[in-house]
């Protein structure tokens, strides 16, 4: 007999779901997105749980072929909810060294019908001076529709990326001037001095990627009100991200995805890492003294 997805995913999940879980929003507010984390025998649970959905037969066995191939040295998954039905799922690997552009062809070959045709890995990494591709993320739908996306890890603090980096990187893209400013502008707002952290391209064509996206760590949350504010966003998802907020007592966000196109600014994901075997019982205390207590499942950026 095969369970129902959400209680499919509870039962082959629920170690991590005890240690490790991040909830995820976006601006509609009938929808959430769960992430759980996994090692070397996660592959055998992604398939497990894939069972249950009747439109990720393709997909998990692309991702089961990807896995052996490349041996990542972890994984998440990402599903996306509508009440208890999956909208989508996701799983990012990392790559346990970043590939070369010809290492990379050859590990996303084994991920057929999935691939990719974003602009060049290389020549993305020759302008954020990186390696190579740190993650790789697979995504499937219930329409069937696949989607790769690639994520590179940066040494360079925010500085760096405000200057002549981040225009060489829309160039790449194929976006406009106009779109490398509303960036710059963005994250000025966003992301606390020190290392940018990561940068990831979604799959799109003819070398031209679906979307950019960054994911700038512990960001306040009024800061990121203020952002979304001033994207536009509607109160009711505002009034989620801090309602959400409350209930797990986060003084920020464990971070946030922001995404350009090429007409700028394209949508957004607030994230909250969560650990529930560390939470005290109601009623006693507990003192922390760290700046971030709750580690963020951001891999495969790290």
């Amino acid at each position: 007999m095969i369970l129902e997805p959400s209680v499919l995913f509870a039962r082959v999940f629920r170690t991590q779901l005890c240690s490790n879980l991040e909830y995820s929003f976006d601006d509609d507010p009938t929808r959430h997105a769960t992430m759980v984390a996994g090692g070397s025998g996660f592959p055998a649970q992604l398939r497990e749980f894939a069972a249950s959905l009747p439109f990720a037969s393709k997909w998990e066995w692309a991702v089961r072929k990807f896995a052996a191939h490349v041996r990542p040295d972890a994984y998440l998954l990402r599903t996306d909810w509508q009440g208890d039905e999956p909208q989508a799922v996701t799983v990012y690997c990392r790559f346990p060294h970043e590939p070369d552009a010809n290492a990379f062809r050859d590990a996303v070959a084994q991920a057929r019908p999935m691939g990719w045709s974003g602009p060049s890995t290389e020549a993305v990494a020759r302008v954020l001076g990186a390696a190579g591709p740190r993650g790789i993320a697979f995504r499937v739908n219930p329409a069937g529709m696949l989607r790769t996306s690639v994520y590179f890890k940066l040494g360079a603090d925010r500085a760096g990326l405000q200057a002549a980096t981040c225009h060489d990187l829309v160039r790449l893209c194929g976006f406009g001037e106009e779109v490398a400013e509303e960036i710059i502008q963005d994250v000025a707002s966003l992301y606390s001095p020190g290392p940018v952290g990561v940068i990831g391209l979604d799959d799109g064509g003819e070398g031209i990627p679906g979307s950019l996206k960054f994911d700038p760590a512990n960001v306040v949350l009024q800061q990121a009100r203020a952002l979304l504010v001033r994207k536009g966003v509607p109160a009711l998802p505002l009034a989620r991200v801090a309602h959400m907020a409350g209930l797990l007592r986060a003084r920020w966000l464990s971070y946030m995805g922001i995404k350009y196109g090429s007409s700028g600014f394209a949508g957004w994901r607030a994230y909250y890492s969560y650990e529930p075997f560390r939470l005290p019982p109601a009623g006693s205390f507990r003192i922390v003294s760290e700046r971030s207590p709750l580690p963020t499942l951001r891999l495969p950026h790290y």
